[in-house]
């Protein structure tokens, strides 16, 4: 799987951006926004900062703006500012409008596009976001039509921010369906769970190593999975989300809950952070990461045309804001046709799907010629898009909770949005929150009168995922294990290992019971708070840290003399120092004269390569190699020698393998560690002797040298020789057997080849 770009955009105007701004837009941006005709491009910019830090001006722009570009601006508002082409045109179409055509192109050109967005910024509504290589400008492109779907624009945020009115949607021509015999809908205590799955699983991994290409290498991508309990295709309460884990990564990447630190992939989201949102805040920003990456398909079919998808599945969210009645039940052959009377003929998710070319052809010639074929492609188009909305509605739109998925009597499938939905729908248009900082104050979630959950005697937790808060089900994932999820309950146990995993993270035994005791309502079973509080003691005799910052000084007294500088962290044996999380280690350490910069290995990542590799087994550790975890590497496969080297001896493995150690486990660490390709010849003498020894066949052979190609061929290729040649060597040596000699000389005599050995 590849990974999506999160590009790091700007979402106000500033000069820099308007200064790469063609001189053509920019002047027209001007003129629109009350500037004079002609004004030199300094004096634009100077005029368009100005206008845009006055809200009652840009108000009464919105007032004056067409309804299509007051929708587009919604729009671009729900993504939070940026969106892409695609999505901008799928949105457009799915509610209802009709792209202004593009009055000086060639009907030749199938990219009408380019003149709307073009009309965008020229009225200043959008500009491009800036592009990594800037060879040539994207404003550019616009003149000559090769507006990219893939394209992104934004709009200032100042803009965003007066926008009050939700968009004109014209509702789709579909009628209610009545109501199914059966259903199935998740709820969102059940959403939120799975978003926490997701992030304990992740906590629970290393960092993902990435390939060359940036992508997640497959093994890291299946201990996820395994992690997950997923498969490739997971069911949901009998519903399959194809692909469940490429979309589920790809749409954290995308929001920068995972982020890239050099070649690796590493979680930036604490729990506490998803705490602090609605399921429906979450959800909206799940929908807009789901919008934008293409690089996922929801049916395998489709995996060679991973772009193409893109629009298409926008287009079936937005025109699930186009049904008449939110409420109401409808059957998913009605809405495929009623999204082919409206987009058909301009939109498809379809492979080479494409109207007629004009060529020499009249225009009512050409048109007649769309129509028809379009009245032949009908039945086709409609076929394929149902197979292509079932694949999206029973996937993710069903996992983020947005549709209640029934089927009548005749086994079509009908569906309704759900409570969710409507909330999220309701949502579009609002200021998008910015993920906040773990230690960010809020206020409390709303309380809930009655008990949250109840408490067993035999640790048992079981939960009413009713009353429960965001906040809540944190605390529980954080301090129990999860047994089992059921519509409206979730069963959790409290075990040794989840009390020790949660007062790890910081909790304290009576800050625990007090929260058990605040969601039961009622006296905790004795027995289960005296466990609680006998675990908690046995902790306190072994503290395991999983996540932990070590500094190692080089002597007592560097140590000493930092701890009395101030620097925030617990004393460990001699020389070491435990540091507090979060805590600010440069300033503290910079106000030492310590003499050199200090070294830092982050553990959690991929390990510094510094181990040069002889054949011979020998192993040189650079000077950058003092870090605390090698030497405990080394020693379970090789012989100190010194300081810097190290040796594999068929001694030391012969130890390794009596001690259970594999192969695989020490080519592992010689992999990672290795500052250059580790030697063919060290990695076979490390496989033989922890693996299976190799058996190699041999036999004495004659070796011959023949220089002229015709004969060498001739030989080579002859049925007649092949029973005297043991091998060949391209490009000019044969291995003749050696008990067949004799014979193999006579047939070289009547070839009339002389053998000579010097």
């Amino acid at each position: 799987m590849h990974l999506p770009e999160k590009d790091s955009f700007p979402l106000r105007n500033d000069l820099q951006l308007l200064e790469a701004v063609s001189s053509k837009y920019l002047m027209a941006m001007n003129r629109h926004w009350g500037g004079r005709n002609n004004e030199a491009k300094t004096v634009s910019i100077s005029n368009m900062l100005r206008v845009w830090d006055e809200p009652a001006t840009i108000r009464a722009m919105i007032e004056k703006a067409d309804a299509i570009e007051r929708a587009t601006l919604v729009g671009i508002k729900d993504h939070g500012g940026v969106i892409r082409v695609s999505t901008v045109i799928a949105m457009l179409q799915a509610w209802g409008y009709t792209l202004p055509k593009d009055r000086h192109g060639s009907r030749w050109s199938r990219n009408e596009d380019a003149n709307y967005i073009s009309g965008l910024i020229k009225h200043g509504w959008v500009l491009f976001m800036p592009r990594r290589a800037a060879y040539v400008s994207p404003y550019a492109d616009l003149d000559y039509h090769r507006l990219s779907p893939e394209a992104t624009i934004y709009t200032d945020c100042r803009i965003l921010d007066q926008l009050t009115q939700p968009p004109e949607i014209a509702l789709l021509d579909i009628s209610p369906a009545p109501a199914p015999p059966s259903s199935t809908a998740r709820r969102p205590p059940r959403i939120m769970l799975d978003l926490l799955s997701v992030l304990q699983t992740l906590r629970a991994l290393p960092p993902f190593t990435l390939t060359r290409a940036q992508a997640i290498r497959q093994n890291d991508y299946r201990k996820f999975l395994k992690g997950m309990n997923w498969q490739d295709t997971q069911q949901i309460d009998g519903l399959a989300f194809h692909n469940i884990g490429d979309a589920t990564l790809a749409t954290w990447c995308h929001l920068g809950w995972l982020q890239r630190r050099e070649d690796s992939l590493t979680l930036s989201l604490a729990p506490e952070q998803l705490a602090r949102f609605s399921v429906a805040q979450l959800v909206s920003r799940l929908i807009g990461a789901f919008l934008d990456v293409s690089d996922w398909h929801e049916v395998e079919s489709f995996a060679y045309r991973l772009g193409e998808l893109q629009p298409a599945r926008a287009l079936v969210y937005y025109a699930l804001r186009a049904l008449p009645d939110q409420t109401r039940w409808y059957a998913l052959d009605d809405f495929v046709a009623a999204l082919y009377e409206r987009v058909g003929q301009t939109m498809t998710s379809l492979p080479g799907f494409r109207q007629p070319m004009p060529i020499e052809s009249s225009e009512p010639e050409h048109q007649y010629a769309i129509r028809t074929w379009w009245r032949e492609h009908r039945a086709y188009w409609l076929n394929a898009e149902t197979s292509f909305l079932t694949a999206t509605l029973s996937s993710w739109l069903y996992w983020l909770g947005l549709l209640e998925i029934g089927a009548r009597d005749t086994g079509d499938l009908t569906f309704r949005l759900t409570g969710l939905a409507r909330e999220v729908f309701a949502r579009q248009g609002e200021k998008p929150e910015p993920t906040p900082d773990p230690g960010t104050e809020t206020e409390p979630a709303a309380g809930h009168a009655g008990p949250r959950w109840v408490v067993q005697p035999n640790y048992d937790i079981i939960v009413y995922l009713d009353a429960v808060s965001p906040k809540d089900l944190i605390f529980l994932e954080g301090h129990a294990e999860r047994r089992q999820t059921e519509a409206h309950t979730a069963h959790y146990q409290v075990t040794r290992e989840s009390v020790y995993r949660g007062l790890q993270s910081g909790t304290s035994v009576e800050d625990l019971l007090a929260m058990l005791l605040d969601g039961a309502r009622q006296d905790l079973p004795r027995n289960v708070e005296r466990e609680i509080r006998d675990w908690a003691g046995q902790r306190e005799q072994l503290t395991v840290h999983t996540h932990a910052r070590l500094i190692e000084f080089p002597s007592v007294a560097a140590r000493e003399e930092a701890l009395t500088a101030a620097l925030p962290g617990t004393p460990i044996g001699d020389t070491f120092v435990l540091a507090e999380d979060g805590a600010p280690l440069d300033t503290a350490l910079r106000m030492l004269d310590a003499g050199p910069s200090l070294l830092t290995i982050d553990y959690a990542r991929p390990l510094p390569h510094c181990l040069r590799l002889l054949e011979d087994g020998t192993l040189t550790l650079t000077a950058e190699a003092n870090d605390l975890l090698l030497p405990g590497q080394l020693a379970c496969f090789a012989e100190r020698q010194s300081a810097e080297q190290w040796s594999i001896t068929p001694t030391s493995l012969a130890n390794a393998r009596a001690a259970g150690v594999s192969a695989g486990s020490v080519l592992a660490v010689l992999h990672a560690r290795a500052l250059a390709k580790v030697p063919p010849l060290l990695e076979a003498f490390v496989r033989h002797a922890l693996g299976t020894r190799a058996v190699v066949q041999g036999e004495a052979v004659f070796a011959l040298r023949i220089p002229d190609k015709a004969l060498y061929t001739a030989i080579i290729t002859s049925a007649a020789m092949q029973v005297y040649l043991w091998d060949v060597c391209p490009p000019n040596i044969i291995l003749v057997r050696r008990n067949l000699l004799e014979e193999f000389r006579a047939k070289m005599d009547w070839l009339g080849v002389t053998i000579r050995s010097d």
